[in-house]
């Protein structure tokens, strides 16, 4: 089943301010879905925003989104 992920920053603040803190998400965000998911489709990275297109594979979508919001960029 394909899922649509979309993680929004509170009151529209940036959570992305530039291409280092883009890369250290898709770094670190993407081993979480890579070990949880089958496939990421696509993302898109705004500034106070993401959207992830994945396909549900070894865990439930509840456990990829607890891992993927729980976990903090440095």
């Amino acid at each position: 089943m394909l899922h649509q992920i979309i993680g929004r920053s509170i009151e529209r603040c940036k959570v992305f301010f530039g291409k280092e803190d883009r890369d250290d998400f898709l770094r670190q965000r993407m081993g979480i879905v890579s070990q949880s998911t089958k496939l990421c489709y696509v993302w898109a990275l705004l500034p106070n925003h993401f959207h992830l297109r994945i396909k549900n594979g070894n865990f439930p979508i509840a456990t990829v989104m607890r891992r993927l919001i729980i976990l903090p960029v440095q």
